[in-house]
């Protein structure tokens, strides 16, 4: 089992990281001459969750990823807050203001098959704001199952 925590510090600033073993992570973060925290004491755990090893490290990438409300909302528990919070801003206004959304169907390819490497373009409806170029690597692709062969 392992550990993802949370640690605010004296600057009001967010440290996450992931342990085996909390508190003598904790104790090595209060006697640690380098590295952020030493700068930024005293500090104190704000959260922590107990999970598998695998599952802390990828939580742990995540919430690196996220933003200051977003931290302060999963602090405090506000887990129907954290979920209005990892809504984007400018999808929801598009939406409320019955704008036109993007889907897969709206999607055009530059080049058939994409290469690493190549574009796409995405088609919007007239009026609506100019079309954006994104590189096939923005895509999310589902990862391949793996068989037992």
């Amino acid at each position: 089992m392992a550990w993802v925590y949370l640690l605010e510090c004296s600057d009001g600033s967010y440290y996450v990281g992931s342990t085996r073993d909390l508190a003598k992570r904790l104790r090595e973060h209060n006697i640690t001459q380098t590295g952020y925290t030493s700068q930024r004491r005293p500090f104190r755990l704000a959260w922590s969750a107990e999970l598998d090893l695998a599952d802390a490290y990828r939580i742990e990438r995540r919430i690196h990823g996220w933003s200051r409300a977003k931290k302060r909302a999963l602090i405090d528990g506000e887990i129907d807050h954290l979920k209005v919070l990892a809504k984007r801003p400018g999808v929801q206004k598009r939406r409320a203001s019955g704008g036109a959304t993007l889907s897969w169907g709206d999607v055009a390819e530059s080049r058939s098959p994409p290469l690493r490497g190549s574009s796409l373009t995405l088609l919007t409806p007239q009026g609506a704001r100019p079309a954006r170029r994104l590189r096939s690597s923005h895509l999310k692709y589902p990862r391949p199952v793996n068989r037992p062969s």
